[in-house]
């Protein structure tokens, strides 16, 4: 199967030409949303309808998924993606559509589309409504929903208040910026307020009758006496017992929809060859930084054309993590022009001439710890703060404390409004003082390490230690890196593996793949249960190289024990081996193999231990202590066991014997019960009596019919009835 791509959207001359004139636009102040849907539309168009796969007829060509059995195509993700990059480009004037953003809003639309085509479709088809005396009910009411209680739109001094919510949807009126987004906002109130519904509808359709809570008040309060003789499925050897074909058969016959798939499915043994580079190649790129490092050092003035030259910021932003902190800490005290020697990281090594400095006093990175203390609102060690004036006089307490010798970041714990500080007693990190709001920004721009202050900003009064002094130095430099890669000889050693390996290999073989795989010293790996929407396949974590063995191993024709040719990647080179091939529907015998046979040999061998149990019996062993001793058995006792504690002691968990503790009679042996790890014999010598209450029966919550919790099973229900299949990884633009 060929894939044919055309050329990125963002290289095409018209997505160039328009984002510069949004660009222009917007740096003039105006909003140009017309521009930015038309620039959608052409996006999604050509990413969508730019892709083309031969050796599909026409009628898949376009076909990303199915639910239902009806299939989804490219174009339904157009409109889901359009109103989402609307939404963005509404919200956020600075929004830019780059090519990290595309993928995370198609991944996003395609999310929301499965969940329009299953769970919401389901709702729909419930017939759960909501008027739009119910909406105004929801909206402007007396009770309002929680949603609405708790938007800051509709808060005066973070209460809710009725007044703001007539306000808002008078002025959408007038405003056709806001009314879009706040028709965006119903529609999802509705929408959240529908499922809410719709749980709720379930959960009271899951109506218990009086004998099922009677049963359920009677497992719960009831306790038992008496003694489990067990024994462990391991007491018969496996060489004892043969499972056949038919044992296979029958099994599954009788749990065919235990192991009913809903989705294709492979598994594979596969071996991978890393491109590393050598030792070799090692020595040749620091060998190729040195001649830089020397022609550099012998510049008069630094040409510094074809190198990154990073133009003056502080040595505080310059590292993502410690290793680059310890790398670029010198450019603050070396002498202009100046080299740092040849260092590595990141898997290069790379090197670096200072250029220039600066000071900008105007925005230094700044290190400082506060307590927020918010002019109204509950406090972390539940003070209440009535008014400003009481802000204020709280906030001077705290500073003469600190100022006194206390820890700020003991007061922070207890005192602060700030959750993003409380946490860390008080203290941020470096940062450049006009990330904050000015007053904030301004304090620390201009106080040394250890000065103190109360601030006053739109969030409250701000109790202020600095951390440290303000760093404003800055530094301009040129960086040049020299990837340590590895060669054309490396790569041709791997190549030559790969092929001597896959050459070897005998075709449907798989102990031909596994003798030379072990011939050859290569690591086993096995990886089961592969779906189409997987794109990470252990050693192989490039999602595009993950896209090229998914296009090998779903093709219609695929079967077991096919083998690969070598897939050559950019980091490394694999060859698999197929060694199930599992369709949609119902399980062959072949299909889940693996799986059943313990299972089967455990309900063969639960056959043999039966029997030792009915001759022990037969033989005249009356007491738990004489079966076990005839049979190699253990005495478990049972005492005040009930049926909620979910477990026997020494058993743990064994439902199925655990049960029949309730269902034996008195002074009665029970019939052999084969468990999830023993079969075993019980005798209940008593069972407590329990009076079932005649009106009132309250078992508790039932968690499984809460509507929250509920919610998320009804979505996984759907999303499996819907045998949801996920063809993307066919499409390029994926």
């Amino acid at each position: 199967m060929v894939i044919e791509v055309r050329k990125t959207y963002f290289c095409h001359p018209f997505f160039r030409r328009t984002m510069a004139v949004i660009q222009k636009l917007r740096n003039s102040g105006i909003v140009v949303i017309v521009i930015i849907a038309a620039l959608v539309l052409f996006v999604l168009g050509d990413l969508l309808t730019g892709s083309k796969i031969t050796g599909l007829n026409q009628e898949e060509q376009d076909v990303v998924g199915e639910a239902f059995g009806d299939k989804i195509r490219e174009r339904d993700i157009d409109p889901v993606f359009k109103d989402l990059v609307m939404q963005q480009a509404e919200q956020n004037p600075n929004f830019q559509l780059d090519e990290a953003t595309r993928k995370q809003m198609i991944e996003q639309a395609w999310s929301t589309l499965i969940r329009q085509k299953t769970y919401e479709a389901q709702i729909e088809k419930s017939n759960v409504k909501i008027s739009d005396e119910d909406f105004n009910e929801m909206t402007m009411g007396e009770n309002p929903m929680e949603a609405i209680k708790g938007d800051p739109s509709f808060q005066t001094n973070n209460k809710f208040d009725p007044s703001k919510v007539s306000q808002v949807f008078a002025q959408a009126k007038r405003d056709a910026s806001l009314r879009t987004r706040l028709i965006t906002y119903i529609k999802n109130l509705k929408k959240q307020e529908l499922e809410t519904r719709y749980t709720h509808y379930i959960s009271k359709a899951q109506v218990k009758s009086k004998i099922e809570k009677e049963a359920e008040y009677v497992a719960a309060n009831q306790g038992v006496v008496g003694k489990v003789v067990a024994l462990n499925y391991s007491t018969v050897a496996d060489k004892d017992v043969k499972v056949t074909d038919k044992d296979l058969e029958s099994y599954l016959k009788n749990h065919k929809e235990e192991y009913k798939q809903t989705y294709e499915s492979r598994d594979i043994s596969y071996v991978v060859w890393d491109i590393v580079p050598s030792s070799e190649d090692t020595t040749y790129a620091k060998g190729k930084a040195e001649e830089v490092y020397l022609n550099w050092s012998k510049e008069t003035k630094p040409d510094t054309s074809g190198d990154e030259v990073v133009a003056f910021k502080s040595v505080r932003e310059l590292g993502a993590d410690s290793a680059q902190r310890v790398m670029y800490a010198p450019l603050a005290s070396i002498a202009n022009n100046a080299l740092l020697p040849v260092m590595t990281i990141d898997g290069k090594y790379n090197i670096i001439q200072k250029l220039d400095t600066k000071v900008d006093t105007a925005n230094p990175y700044v290190k400082v710890a506060h307590i927020l203390i918010p002019f109204s609102g509950e406090l972390p060690n539940k003070t209440q703060i009535t008014d400003t004036a009481a802000a204020q006089a709280l906030a001077n307490e705290l500073l003469a404390k600190i100022n006194g010798g206390a820890n700020i970041g003991d007061l922070a714990k207890d005192f602060s409004a700030d959750p993003g500080s409380a946490n860390t007693k008080g203290e941020y990190d470096w940062a450049p003082a006009s990330k904050y709001v000015p007053e904030f920004g301004k304090f620390c721009a201009t106080h040394g390490k250890g000065a103190t202050g109360v601030v006053r900003t739109s969030f409250g009064f701000h109790v202020m230690k600095m951390s440290e002094n303000p760093e404003a130095l800055k530094v301009k430099y040129r960086q040049r890196a020299i990837e340590v890669a590895p060669g054309a000889k490396t790569i041709s050693l791997v190549q030559d593996a790969s092929r001597n390996f896959r050459n070897a290999v005998m075709s449907g073989d798989l102990k031909s793949f596994e003798k030379n795989r072990d011939k050859m010293g290569l690591a086993p790996l096995v990886r089961k249960g592969i779906k189409t929407e997987d794109r990470m396949l252990g050693r192989i974590n490039n999602a595009e190289d993950v896209k090229s063995i998914l296009f090998w191993l779903f093709d219609k024709d695929r079967k077991n024990s096919e083998i690969s040719d070598v897939f050559a990647f950019s980091t490394s080179h694999a060859v698999l081996m197929v060694t199930n091939v599992r369709h949609r529907g119902y399980a062959t015998v072949e299909d889940v193999k693996e799986i059943i046979e313990p299972l089967v040999r455990n309900e063969l061998k639960a056959d043999k231990i039966r029997e030792k149990f009915e001759k022990a019996i037969a033989g005249g062993a009356k007491t738990a202590e004489e079966i076990a001793s005839k049979t190699g058995g253990q005495v478990v006792p049972l005492e005040g066991v009930k049926m909620g504690s979910n477990f026997i002691p020494q058993l743990f968990t064994e439902p199925r014997i655990l049960g029949a503790a309730f269902g034996v009679k008195e002074k009665s042996w029970s019939k052999t019960i084969a468990g999830n790890n023993v079969v075993a014999v019980l005798y209940i010598e008593s069972r407590d009596k329990v009076e079932i209450p005649k009106t009132g029966i309250d078992n508790g919550p039932d968690f499984a019919n809460n509507p929250q919790f509920l919610a998320n099973r009804l979505q996984e229900t759907v999303r499996m009835a819907a045998e949801l299949q996920d063809y993307r990884y066919k499409f390029p633009w994926n």
